[in-house]
């Protein structure tokens, strides 16, 4: 497992191949994805429909990281300008902040 192996990177086969790994059925996959793709979950906690020990298993295994708005900039040239953070759901401790 890479650094950056975020559990949104795994194709819906990869996640149903893990979600397997950890004892669970195979809908959670389904369900998980859903959660992830097209609620737009930030947090493994919201996924109200999906046993906890599932979730901190995949999460350790796959890391789900999140992103914050840190910052808005209203800008006079295009808009506004947004500083974002992007960090490890499980230690909290960023990885990547946008300039």
């Amino acid at each position: 497992m890479g650094e950056w192996n975020d559990i949104r990177s795994l194709t819906l086969e990869e996640l149903t191949d893990a979600v397997l790994q950890t004892g669970e059925k195979k809908f959670r996959a389904g369900q998980i994805y859903g959660w992830l793709h097209k609620k737009l979950v930030r947090k493994p906690e919201e996924m109200t429909n999906v046993p906890r020990k599932c979730l901190e298993k995949l999460v350790h295994e796959y890391p789900f990281y999140g992103v914050t708005e840190l910052e808005r900039y209203t800008s006079k040239l295009d808009g506004y300008k947004i500083k974002l953070k992007a960090y490890s759901h499980k230690d909290q401790k960023p990885y990547w902040t946008s300039k």
